[in-house]
């Protein structure tokens, strides 16, 4: 890939079901839900963000996973902040919200259009 093109850091929400089984016939199985943010680029994964259960996310907490992003590419991507970021991501709700745009036009970061 030339220099003078930033990769593509992808976004990824999903919703996964993680199952605990029995370890003794007194403990029963249960299911619980866990959201995982992805973000990786063609080189793999940067950062897994596993929210704990019951959290959701919003802007707020959007904008923090992407500060803590941001020291991953550093330590793993050196380099990729001074070309920039190109962030690919859907527009939920905290990707389009003003918290978001502003923390984005902060660092200078650009949105792939879907």
């Amino acid at each position: 890939m030339p220099s003078h093109i930033s990769p593509i850091v992808h976004c990824m929400h999903t919703l996964e079901k993680q199952r605990r089984l029995c370890s003794t016939p007194t403990e029963r199985s249960f299911a619980t839900n866990c959201n995982i943010g992805q973000y990786r680029d063609a080189k793999g994964v940067i950062l897994l963000d596993i929210l704990p259960q019951g959290q959701c996310i919003n802007s707020s907490r959007y904008c923090s996973t992407l500060d803590i992003l941001k020291e991953a590419i550093r330590r793993k991507r050196p380099g990729l902040l001074r070309r920039g970021v190109v962030l690919q991501h859907d527009n939920a709700t905290p990707h389009s919200a003003n918290l978001t745009q502003h923390w984005l036009q902060r660092y200078g970061w650009e949105i792939l259009p879907q």
